[in-house]
């Protein structure tokens, strides 16, 4: 190779050097320009990033301490309560199981239709929270054996905590009235 490709070659890598270079130096400029956070390309020292760990460990530390002691609260115990309450009880709507109230109201009200002992029931209250109705029967005992009043509204899946509250005799007739709870609905 001759003197003159040398200095061809040399001229060549010089312009190449200058042309990396002028480009990095506008690069730099350019993310100055924007305000970019050099610290991301490794232009930050070293001493003020271990400061900055230092000063995150310690806030997490922190923050960690801070939610123990929320979770330890009674008001974070009762969210966690009411939460699972939330998420295992499902709330019925009234729309949704109408269907379910009008076969309640079905079964109380036929009682005293399948009976052979004489029943006559009245005053029905069927609604989402509970049921309620009044009777009159010749022998207390009707309301009580089986196939009864009480038995058939035991056999009714959503109805819970049936009670008697008050029963009365009048001449040869047993007035009686009965409550109960109505629970969660089959679907």
């Amino acid at each position: 190779m001759n003197n003159q490709d040398n200095q061809t070659l040399w001229g060549r890598l010089v312009g190449i050097f200058i042309f990396v270079v002028s480009g990095l130096l506008l690069g730099w400029a350019f993310l100055i320009f924007q305000n970019t956070d050099l610290s991301v390309y490794g232009f930050a020292t070293i001493p003020n990033r271990a400061s900055q760990i230092v000063a995150l460990n310690k806030t997490k530390a922190e923050k960690t301490a801070d939610l123990e002691s929320l979770k330890q609260s009674k008001a974070a115990v009762k969210y966690d309560i009411a939460n699972h309450i939330e998420t295992t009880v499902s709330q019925t709507k009234w729309s949704e199981n109408i269907n379910s109230l009008i076969q309640m109201f079905i079964e109380v009200r036929d009682i005293g239709k399948y009976s052979t002992d004489a029943i006559e029931l009245s005053d029905f209250v069927v609604d989402q929270q509970r049921i309620g109705l009044r009777g009159k029967v010749r022998k207390l005992g009707t309301i009580y054996q089986e196939n009864g009043v009480i038995d058939r509204l035991t056999k009714l899946d959503f109805v819970n905590n049936i009670q008697i509250p008050s029963y009365q005799k009048i001449d040869e007739v047993y007035e009686f009235q009965i409550q109960g709870e109505v629970g969660a609905f089959q679907k």
